[in-house]
């Protein structure tokens, strides 16, 4: 695995990890951020072990959904699986803003708290999906 490649994606856990810790002080809305990143840099990861340029922006969804159809970045068995999990995280990084910039949304703490309920899941599932992409590829 590139070496970059392996700290995106040890990134990625760890904010996955603050996000639970996040979530157990009722800082919900941290939470909800910290779950967009982790989402966002193991996709990254993804990129980065397949050889593309990273753009500077959060949702890279839509460069890896014209990867998965031009290039297959992932097997092709997996790819409506994978394309699943772009669209839950679609949903997640709509939130970042107001996540990141909660004092001046209209949702409150509990809002945050039934996103990332909704979400951590799959956003874990996106993680350990990317990680069994890249590590297959060694």
């Amino acid at each position: 695995m590139d070496p970059l490649a392996k700290r995106a994606l040890e990134s990625s856990y760890r904010w996955l990890s603050s996000s639970d810790s996040s979530y157990k002080l009722e800082a919900y809305d941290i939470a909800v951020y910290e779950l967009e990143m982790a989402g966002e840099v193991a996709l990254k990861c993804l990129l980065i072990e397949k050889h593309y340029d990273v753009p500077k922006r959060h949702n890279v969804s839509r460069i890896i959904r014209a990867l998965i159809h031009d290039v297959q970045i992932v097997p092709i068995d997996k790819s409506s699986r994978f394309e699943e999990y772009l669209d839950r995280f679609d949903q997640v990084v709509r939130m970042r803003g107001d996540a990141g910039y909660s004092y001046e949304s209209s949702l409150d703490l509990e809002g945050f708290k039934e996103i990332y309920n909704d979400y951590f899941e799959t956003i874990k599932e996106l993680l350990d999906f990317t990680s069994d992409i890249v590590t297959g590829l060694e």
